[in-house]
């Protein structure tokens, strides 16, 4: 009997000298943008949350160790679009209104030099992804109280649109902004992000950011080379009237095979 109570004593010391102890360290209950890879990032890895959804945003900066290191506001904008439909007469009728909400572009992040497989990690902000300095930077819709765009519709093709679409406050596009809200880079059309954001690969030493969501397999997808070194470029480079990320870039087309 005092063998069991020994035996069942010396156990209970082991299990306690080598058992491991789970804390919970929560952050808070709002959203969170992710975690941004090292890659894209001064220091080491970064988690950010945003503490509200309105107009302007709080982000706090949490480390590798989920301690908060600092904040700093965002402020998206909002917009307004009007659809409208040509009545019998000829003349447009609003058919309805929306209240229209920017938000920050996610990135689906594949390392194909330190993974033979896409990793997938999805994250909305970067440090280092556009330029060099510190400040975290993202990609959003180009929101602006001057901004305006419409889109018609000539559903049967006798050169009379049916049907419109107002956007006042947003035009197509889009581009990539700081915290203090200052814009870094405009994206060409081409790269048309939907609400699935976008992807961007690392292959060969190149960073490449492509408008597919990273969800589907397409049979061709598009790629932009990014290139940071914006202050080295000698203008209006491919000629379109404004000096943006399509003077930085390279286009390369990749065919991926069934």
């Amino acid at each position: 009997m005092k063998k069991v109570i020994l035996l069942s004593a010396m156990l209970t010391m082991f299990v306690g000298m080598n058992a491991q102890t789970l804390t919970s360290k929560p952050i808070n209950e709002n959203v969170g943008y992710g975690i941004v890879p090292k890659l894209f990032i001064y220091g080491d890895y970064a988690y950010l949350v945003c503490k509200s959804e309105n107009d302007e945003s709080t982000i706090d900066v949490y480390d590798g160790n989920f301690e908060k290191i600092r904040s700093f506001n965002i402020n998206l904008g909002e917009a307004m679009e009007i659809t409208q439909y040509r009545d019998n007469y000829g003349e447009w009728v609003t058919d309805n209104i929306f209240e229209l909400k920017n938000s920050v572009i996610g990135m689906s992040f594949q390392d194909f030099d330190e993974n033979s497989y896409p990793s997938n990690a999805r994250f909305n902000f970067s440090q280092t992804l556009f330029n060099d300095d510190e400040k975290f930077e993202f990609v959003v819709s180009n929101f602006g109280e001057n901004l305006e765009d419409t889109l018609e519709y000539d559903w049967n093709g006798d050169g009379v649109a049916e049907y419109r679409e107002i956007t006042h406050g947003k035009k197509k596009g889009y581009r990539v902004v700081n915290e203090d809200g200052d814009t870094l880079l405009s994206f060409p059309e081409s790269l048309d992000f939907d609400s699935h954001g976008g992807t961007l690969i690392r292959l060969g030493g190149n960073i490449y950011i492509s408008p597919d969501d990273g969800h589907t397999i397409r049979q061709k997808t598009t790629y932009y080379q990014i290139g940071k070194k914006i202050e080295n470029m000698e203008g209006d480079v491919n000629g379109d009237g404004t000096v943006n990320i399509a003077d930085v870039t390279k286009l390369v087309n990749i065919i991926l095979q069934q």
